[in-house]
């Protein structure tokens, strides 16, 4: 109810209410649905959702996150810390990368945002150098170096 409540103050905002097993069974039939929209719940429910959307996408490693307050943001992975990989340089840098990319939108950097979006994008579609979860070979600094190259390039 408070979501219904605060979105009375903002009529440009379109509130869609789903019942969270539809919800789930729409992502996967309908995935498209969602892009350009947010998402909101309890944090159980969007832990199983982000999990689940996470296949969409390739992997978990892909999945980052905002908490915004009225003064405050935090961004993340979505992942949790995988301490069985610990010092193996193997997990996919991505979703830190752009959580720190999305930091530096939120902090009104969008040129260099953007970059390290768009560097991303490029990275994980040429297939090259991205880790195992995305079906390459990678290590995760060489992946990140790499995503780093590129956006350095871009604001050149």
């Amino acid at each position: 109810n408070s979501v219904l409540e605060v979105g009375k103050a903002y009529p440009q905002v379109t509130v869609e209410e789903y019942y969270i097993d539809n919800l789930a069974q729409q992502l996967i039939k309908n995935p498209q649905r969602f892009n350009q929209h947010v998402i909101l719940s309890t944090n159980l429910f969007m832990d199983i959702i982000s999990e689940e959307a996470s296949a969409l996408v390739g992997s978990i490693g892909m999945i980052y996150s905002g908490n915004f307050g009225d003064n405050y943001a935090m961004f993340e992975p979505a992942h949790g810390s995988s301490p069985k990989y610990k010092g193996l340089d193997k997990v996919n840098p991505t979703a830190t990368i752009l959580s720190g990319a999305w930091m530096l939108e939120y902090l009104g950097d969008v040129k260099r945002a953007r970059a390290i979006f768009e560097a991303t994008e490029e990275v994980i579609a040429e297939k090259r150098v991205v880790t195992y979860d995305l079906g390459g070979n990678a290590r995760s600094s060489e992946m990140a170096e790499e995503i780093a190259r590129l956006a350095a390039k871009k604001l050149r």
